[in-house]
């Protein structure tokens, strides 16, 4: 059982099975633990562990997933979580509703779709000029190709299950269009969809996202550092450079130098918020979207495509920005790096930054067995 004390609330994580994984990656847990000492310092709260499915404090607890929560309303509602302000991250019933599979629309009306999909929701995504479609059978993945090859010269095939980079192809022609639709397993495929998108050169991605805790608003948007494995070309999730004002995105997109580019991106991230409401079984109290923005290597158009949504504690330091600006009430605007560095056991450490908090230190054999990690912050400036 676990014990908080009397007249303060009690923070609990929460493990949930999800698709991807029955448990979360070593690193993601011990980061989320140090994330959560700041809101227990930033909220006066208490943190009672892993939640054993009872709490006896008169405060109602809150929740922090490591993962996204896989459950219906009713089964939260019975855990204790019946709205938002009961925990941080996000809340889905059905699997591909958790992964960026739900960025883009079918590529016809007709369209094989798994238990679930909203057709409102998706023809909301669907733009004058197509970026992309989401495909659950190698019939439909084929014409998305093709239309797509056609538009734009090179499409950017994406496995919606992988991260950080990962599960990726540019495709140019139709045999390697062929190529890939081969190795798909039809199962999986129709489980978990697969997305096409135009490949965009000169790219650059932005996040723009939102977080709530405890009637608490901030919005931000970030830009990612991307770190190249010399000897794979893998490319790791390097961290964000995040910017962070109290409030939604209007705030943010008033508060902030105008930049065109990076406007239409927040313009673009809040109107998928609000579609998100399509979904009723939906709950989030963080979201955050990557933004790619290019130019189409067939016309030379530009575009800001919305790529990947997050709906769980993620890589972007936004709750260090959070608990800042809760200690920090008359601060208006936080400027927050984030760090995800990576290197060989014969390798010196990287240098951490005088005023840094460490949030994890040394192996995931789960997730990089090779290599150590050290994912680090450090706020910036408090801008009144």
């Amino acid at each position: 059982m676990n014990s908080c004390k009397n007249g303060s609330r009690c923070i609990y994580t929460v493990t949930v099975p999800t698709p991807r994984r029955a448990r979360s990656h070593h690193h993601v847990i011990k980061r989320n633990e140090s994330y959560i000492q700041r809101l227990v310092e930033a909220y006066q709260w208490t943190y009672g562990g892993e939640y054993q499915g009872e709490h006896t404090a008169a405060e109602p607890p809150f929740f922090f997933p490591h993962d996204i929560l896989l459950m219906s309303l009713k089964t939260a509602a019975d855990m204790g979580i019946r709205s938002s302000d009961d925990f941080y991250g996000g809340l889905v019933p059905e699997p591909f509703l958790a992964t960026k599979v739900i960025m883009h629309p079918l590529v016809s009306a007709h369209a094989q779709r798994p238990r679930g999909w909203s057709d409102q929701f998706a023809e909301s995504r669907r733009e004058a000029v197509p970026v992309g479609f989401a495909a659950f059978s190698k019939e439909d993945a084929r014409e998305a190709g093709r239309l797509l090859l056609a538009e734009a010269g090179a499409v950017r095939a994406k496995d919606p299950t992988r991260a950080s980079g990962r599960g990726q192809t540019v495709i140019r022609s139709l045999a390697e269009l062929e190529a890939l639709l081969a190795r798909l397993d039809d199962e999986k495929l129709a489980c978990n969809g697969y997305i096409f998108e135009r490949n965009l050169l000169q790219a650059r991605t932005l996040c723009v996202g939102m977080s709530r805790i405890n009637g608490d608003i901030i919005s931000y948007y970030g830009k990612q550092r991307q770190i190249e494995d010399k000897e794979t070309q893998e490319v790791e999730y390097g961290g964000t450079d995040l910017v962070a004002v109290r409030g939604e995105y209007e705030e943010l997109a008033r508060l902030l130098p105008f930049d065109e580019y990076l406007q239409q991106a927040i313009k673009q991230v809040a109107a998928f918020h609000r579609a998100l409401s399509l979904y009723e079984e939906i709950v989030v109290s963080r979201m955050n979207v990557d933004v790619v923005q290019g130019y189409d290597e067939k016309s030379g158009q530009w575009f800001s495509i919305l790529t990947d949504p997050s709906f769980r504690a993620g890589g972007a330091p936004d709750l260090v920005a959070l608990a800042e600006l809760r200690k920090h009430q008359h601060v208006r605007k936080v400027v927050v790096s984030g760090y995800n560095t990576y290197y060989q056991e014969n390798e010196e450490p990287p240098v951490i930054p005088t005023g840094a908090t460490i949030h994890f230190h040394g192996k995931d054999e789960a997730f990089l067995p090779e290599k150590y990690m050290l994912i680090y912050s450090k706020v910036e400036r408090l801008l009144l």
